[in-house]
């Protein structure tokens, strides 16, 4: 089953869990306010790819033969823990869009704009709150069902590296980064989150825990690729307005771009970057941004780092002692990423 047929199938459970977060938490307030963020947070759960529940289901399947179903309250918790880090995401970069829809505190924004700018970050919070008790919730239905603590021990341990990797992040915005730093946030925040802990999970479901130590630097890559692609993405301007460019530039990320400017661009270029980071970017200014990346070696630099990410992941590949169930769904993944346009 390939991801947009997992993504399907799985969709019709996760829909379902997402309504009925949001009716049951609407029926505790009549408030108008509290009802249409609760309602949002379903329109935003819409959008996304579910790659971190393919994962863990991929490796599980490439173990043994299971169902989506049959293990489904794990597969929504995995995905639910993702939502609630996008809305916290959004809220600390103070992000306009997601998933091609507002977010909460823009919503918010847009339908009550009397609301402080201050409660409407509140009122996003909390939201991301709700959905991170569902999740752990559906992690507690799946443990006690499936005598399964193992699995929920990886769990934590993921939401532990991911808070630790969006501290860094926030630490270390608007500051020189060095290479060592830069690597150890991307690790936890994108690696480890999106990629080697849900493989360690579905090791763990299939039985096979064994493996872990066989593809768990190559899943460490596949995420630093991944990351790799999210920087290049977030540069990458075409005339689609439904997406915020930039992102990282208008937020003073710490990225490879923000790295290669400080580092390797000449002074011309590295104070004209200086000039846009930090700052509200809109979209007449994208063409003459995405132009400097062009023109100062941005955009090589990072294609390159990719392509070595890539070569990193094939010798393993080759070399690897891992049976070939898992071999042919980690080249699957690698053939997705290698198409990823969002």
């Amino acid at each position: 089953m390939d991801i947009q047929a997992f993504k399907k199938e799985f969709d019709v459970h996760y829909e379902r869990e997402i309504d009925t977060l949001v009716q049951k938490a609407s029926q505790l307030s009549t408030s108008a306010v509290v009802r249409d963020s609760l309602a949002h947070i379903g329109r935003i759960a819409k959008g996304g790819k579910r790659v971190r529940p393919y994962l863990l289901w991929g490796i599980a399947q490439s173990s043994r033969d299971i169902s989506v179903s049959e293990h489904i309250d794990v597969l929504i918790s995995l995905e639910l823990l993702h939502l609630f880090c996008l809305i916290h995401d959004d809220v600390m970069d103070k992000a306009h869009v997601r998933h091609g829809v507002s977010t909460i505190q823009t919503f918010l924004k847009e339908q009550y704009p009397d609301v402080e700018a201050d409660k409407r970050e509140a009122v996003a919070i909390l939201c991301g709150d709700l959905v991170f008790n569902a999740s752990a919730a559906a992690m507690h239905r799946y443990t006690v069902t499936n005598s399964q603590e193992h699995v929920a021990e990886v769990y934590h341990t993921l939401v532990r590296e991911v808070c630790v990797g969006q501290m860094l992040d926030i630490s270390l915005v608007g500051h020189n980064v060095n290479e060592a730093l830069l690597y150890e946030k991307n690790k936890l925040k994108t690696a480890y989150y999106s990629f080697v802990r849900p493989i360690h999970m579905g090791l763990l479901i299939g039985g096979r825990k064994e493996v872990f130590a066989l593809v768990e630097d190559i899943a460490l890559h596949i995420g630093i690729l991944f990351q790799l692609q999210d920087d290049l993405l977030d540069i990458s301007y075409t005339q689609d307005t439904a997406k915020d460019y930039f992102r990282d530039i208008s937020t003073a990320q710490p990225t490879h771009i923000s790295l290669f400017m400080q580092d390797h661009a000449n002074t011309h270029d590295r104070d004209l970057f200086a000039s846009y980071v930090g700052t509200d970017i809109q979209p007449a200014q994208y063409p003459a941004l995405y132009e400097l990346m062009q023109s100062s070696g941005a955009v090589s630099f990072l294609q390159d780092e990719i392509q070595k990410e890539i070569d990193i992941i094939e010798k393993a590949l080759a070399d690897t002692r891992l049976d070939k169930p898992y071999v042919d769904f980690i080249r699957g993944i690698m053939s997705y990423l290698s198409h990823r346009s969002s």
